[in-house]
């Protein structure tokens, strides 16, 4: 039958799927590690942030794009190499958590397909091609986020995002995953849990505690979390980037 129950306990779920969002050098990736191995990393072609994966860590399969994404393979086969990749790693079976470094890499991939190359070589292309790699991407992420894998968590860049498209110049702006139109404020609606990655300026003698942000809040609106109120209620703006940590609170448990 197309429909199904809904249970009390199935929004616990949707807390398995996770986008982190934030600027470079803010450890996205090296927060990724904070999720239960095994894991399995797929750096997206154009992602540099792997050189913050521990390689040789027990349990990690990884994954990176070896040649130059923009002269060496064809749009079409470029995406096709990424979701073969994915989900033969995740039909695999042997790990309980897929991670994704650089969505924002990614879309990319598909906008350069839907451009027919355009995009890649910097040549102008018809708006259309937008709505297009909208769809591809987003299927990608639902296939990911339907599966079966216990846990799955991407990162991508932020980015400023008019609060109003037509006030130009003389507009407010707030900071949303960065990526192109609708897309920055569309992907939100696909997680569960939005967290937004940073770390404070560094002052001598003192750490540089790494924090997630998990509501909107001042300039970053791109963050949030689906939780039932009695548990929203309780939640702290920021939290230290652990998910062992985070995941108690967000089920209630602490």
């Amino acid at each position: 039958m197309p429909f199904k129950p809904l249970t009390a306990d199935a929004w616990k779920q949707g807390l398995r799927r996770v986008l982190i969002v934030g600027p470079p050098n803010s450890r996205k990736t090296t927060s990724l590690f904070t999720w239960p191995g095994p894991w399995g990393y797929m750096g997206y072609p154009g992602e540099k942030g792997f050189a913050s994966v521990p390689v040789g860590l027990e349990g990690l399969t990884a994954l990176v794009w070896e040649s130059d994404i923009a002269t060496k393979t064809s749009p079409s086969a470029l995406v096709k190499e990424i979701e073969t990749a994915t989900f033969e790693l995740i039909a695999k079976g042997n790990i309980r958590t897929f991670l994704g470094d650089g969505v924002h890499k990614l879309y990319g991939a598909y906008l350069n397909e839907a451009s027919n190359g355009a995009y890649f070589a910097g040549d102008e292309f018809d708006a259309k091609c937008y709505g297009r790699s909208h769809e591809s991407f987003l299927n990608y992420l639902n296939r990911v986020l339907s599966s079966k894998i216990e846990y799955a968590a991407f990162t991508c860049w932020d980015g400023k995002e008019a609060d109003n498209p037509d006030a130009g110049s003389k507009g407010t702006s707030h900071i949303y995953p960065d990526l192109p139109g609708q897309m920055a404020k569309r992907i939100m609606g696909e997680f569960s849990v939005v967290l937004h990655a940073s770390v404070p300026a560094p002052v001598p003698g003192q750490p540089q505690n790494a924090t997630w942000q998990l509501q909107p809040g001042g300039k970053v609106w791109g963050a949030g979390v689906k939780v039932p109120p009695h548990i929203a209620k309780l939640i702290p703006q920021k939290v230290e980037q652990d998910w062992a940590k985070l995941e108690p609170l967000l089920l209630g448990k602490s």
